[in-house]
Parts: structure tokens; C-alpha cells; sequence
């Protein structure tokens, strides 16, 4: 590619990870009153993103050529579930937009020259299930297409689609586009993560030069950055939505216990004082904590797998895989880990009450929100249980 300069790696202090997942946890108070704005609006606040952004948590996994700090995916998944125990919308913009810095590394460094040179700050959305046609044109292709649900699309400045099939050729291909080509479409109306804005998009008639252009095995324009953030498979962050489920467990839960303490029952006496709710609170609290457990370990096991360090559990002779060893596996615990989440929330709301019917209730919000987020297919729990148990059954027969 040519035109432009290459930019040199900025001279900058890395914060320390505990440094900045107590930030995000800093602004969890303010995220809890603007929540539902929010939800209102269908759209996160500009304000909420200078905010996110003054605290660098959108520099986590960010290349530090380009003034990140690639501190990896478990960090990344702390800081979105203490962001998500604030406003689950938040959480899953801050997940989506906050973990394709390392995706993009893939098409080479003339992209990332390109994303960041001009705007440092400059975030990245992104569609899967793209439609429409790609022709093969000089320096690039040319085309008009559509992608469906792209998270964070209203707070992106780029955009990248995956799956947009190419003309005289058997394969579809991902792309990266600039927000200034691409037309929103008013999709989204959703009874849960209202705030995403992960609405349609749709783009004509565009030119889509080489280096925006990637698809497995193609060789990257320029230079490729190494590291262990960098050799992640799928577009987006390993186990960064169902953190976003937890994280709204979390918040969610703390909304239930504050209400309790007001309610009294019909016949008398605190509802706290009931066996029944004291149950119901206990069982949510520890599927809560098992599934953040469960997340922390397989990030760990991740981490490890990514950095080619030797995994001293699981893996290789053990018939539970380790996470970022068995793709099927791995979906497998995603799927169990946001469904667990979402369930101690159903537990609790089967014992709410009244009050919180009302569409404004925290508590309610936080329930619809890991709801919506268990739809997701990489959250869905009949996907994950279904490779889960292909992958241990292949590897049986094998």
C-alpha cells in the first residue's frame, strides 16, 4: 500500500492491570445511573465512551504500536464484567468494539496504519453474515452488501463485515469499511441490551481497496504484529460475551438484595427472613460465582495455550480440553458459563415481585439484558452443550 506514513510505536507507560480494571469498577456508579438513558436512547452516550476511553480501557488488547497495552484476554474480561455489572449495554459495546484491535492485526500492519494514523482513539464495530457481492476490481474490489446485528455500530468509526461473497470466486471474505460508507438502518428495537444499537447496515457501491480485504491464508499487507493476543481464531474476544452475562449477574444480583430489605411479606415480617428467599438467594449467589470461576479458568488456560506455555491441567491427556485447545470445548463452556449466569438471574426473578415489572426496575433490566445475551449464538447453551459434545465424542472415536 502506499500513501501512507508508517507510524512509529508511541512512547508510553503501560498501566498495571489491577490499575485498570479498579478504574472500570470506578465507574460503575455513574454507568448504573445512565442505564437507563441508555436503554431509552437505544445507543451509548458519547459521554460514556470518553469516559471509557480517559480510562484507556479500550487500549487493553490494543496493539502497543499503536499505543495499546496488549494485557490480555483475561484482563479484557475482568474490566467487561465489572463494565456489564454497571449497564449490560455498556458491557457489550465495551466487549464487541474493545476486543477487535487484535482482529484486525491479521490483515497487516497497512490497515492499522490506516485505522489509527489520523485517530489514535478510533474504535471498530463489527457484523457477521454479511450478504451481497464483491467484483474484483484494480488495487481492490467494488460492491454493495449488508451485514446484520453490528454492536456498537453507532459509537464506530470503522466497521468490519464478515462474509460478503466474491464474484468468480468460492469464497467470502471479511472487510473493513469506514463509518462514512456504511448506512445504519433502524433495526434494533430489542426488550433487552436496548443500549447496543446492533442494528443492520448496509453499504453500495463502494470501493474496497486490498489491504481491507482478509481471508484465510491471505498474506497480510505489509507487516504482521506478533504476540499472543494476536493468534486468537474468530473475530472478537475469547470468552468476552458470555463476561458480559456474568458481569450483568452481578449487577443484577445487587440490585435483588437491595430490594429486599423493604419488602414485606402478606402475612407479616421481612421477605429477607423467609427460608424460601434465603434459598433462592443463596443457590443464584454461587451459580454466579461458578460461572465467573469457570470464566476465570479458562482464560488462564487460554492465556497460557496463546503464550506457548505448558498447560500444567487439562489439555493434552485429559478428557477435559483447556481453553484455546478445542474450539467445540471451548463453546461448551461459554455456552454453560452465560447460561448459568442468566439463570441465577431467572431464579431470582421468579421471586421479585410486582415492583419489578415495571420496565424501569435495575433489577429488571439486568434480567432482559442476560436474557438478549443469551441469544447470542456463541452464549446460546443448546449450541455450545451440541459441539461441546461432538468434540469429546470425535475425539473418543478417534
Amino acid at each position: 500500500m502506499s500513501g501512507l506514513t508508517k507510524m512509529e510505536p508511541p512512547k508510553k507507560a503501560i498501566p498495571k492491570a489491577d490499575d485498570l480494571i479498579a478504574a472500570a469498577r470506578d465507574l460503575v456508579p455513574y454507568l448504573r445511573e445512565q442505564a437507563a438513558r441508555c436503554e431509552t436512547e437505544r445507543c451509548v452516550s458519547d459521554d460514556t465512551i470518553e469516559k471509557l476511553l480517559a480510562a484507556g480501557l479500550f487500549n487493553v488488547v490494543k496493539p502497543k504500536r499503536y499505543g495499546g497495552y496488549e494485557l490480555g484476554w483475561d484482563v479484557f474480561s475482568e474490566i467487561v464484567v465489572a463494565i456489564a455489572s454497571g449497564c449490560g449495554s455498556t458491557g457489550w459495546v465495551y466487549s464487541v468494539v474493545g476486543g477487535h484491535a487484535p482482529v484486525v492485526v491479521r490483515f497487516g500492519t497497512d490497515l492499522l496504519d490506516e485505522l489509527w494514523r489520523d485517530n489514535p482513539d478510533a474504535l471498530i464495530s463489527s457484523c457477521r453474515r454479511g450478504s451481497g457481492s464483491l467484483q474484483p476490481v484494480t488495487g481492490g474490489y467494488r460492491g454493495t452488501g449488508t451485514g446484520l446485528f453490528s454492536s456498537g455500530c453507532l459509537n464506530a468509526d470503522w466497521v468490519i463485515i464478515e462474509g460478503i461473497p466474491v464474484e468468480g470466486e468460492n469464497r467470502a471474505v471479511t472487510i473493513v469499511v469506514p463509518a462514512a460508507d456504511i448506512e445504519i438502518l433502524d433495526t434494533w428495537h430489542a426488550i433487552g441490551l436496548a443500549g447496543t444499537g446492533s442494528h443492520d447496515l448496509r453499504f453500495a457501491d463502494i470501493f474496497i481497496p486490498e489491504h481491507r480485504v482478509w481471508y484465510p491464508g491471505k498474506k497480510p499487507h505489509s507487516e504482521m504484529l506478533e504476540g499472543p493476543l494476536f493468534r486468537t481464531a474468530f473475530l472478537g474476544g475469547p470468552f468476552a460475551l458470555p463476561s458480559v452475562v456474568v458481569g450483568i449477574a452481578v449487577g443484577g444480583l445487587e440490585h435483588f438484595l437491595a430490594t429486599v430489605p423493604t419488602r414485606v411479606s402478606r402475612q407479616g415480617g421481612s421477605l429477607g427472613d423467609l427460608q424460601s428467599m434465603q434459598m433462592r438467594v443463596g443457590e443464584a449467589a454461587v451459580e454466579i460465582d461458578a460461572a465467573l470461576a469457570l470464566l476465570r479458568a479458562k482464560l488462564r488456560e487460554l492465556m497460557t495455550t496463546l503464550s506457548d506455555q505448558k498447560i500444567v491441567y487439562g489439555g493434552a491427556g485429559s478428557i477435559l480440553p483447556a481453553g484455546g485447545t478445542a474450539h467445540g470445548y471451548d463453546q461448551a463452556a461459554t455456552g454453560f458459563i452465560a447460561h448459568t449466569a442468566y439463570r441465577a438471574l431467572n431464579r431470582l426473578m421468579e421471586a421479585a415481585g410486582a415492583n419489578q415489572l415495571s420496565v424501569s426496575a435495575p433489577f429488571q433490566r439486568c434480567f432482559r439484558d442476560a436474557l438478549a445475551g443469551t441469544q447470542q449464538p456463541s452464549n446460546n447453551w443448546d449450541n455450545g452443550q451440541t459441539m461441546g459434545g461432538r468434540e469429546l465424542l470425535g475425539r473418543h472415536k478417534a
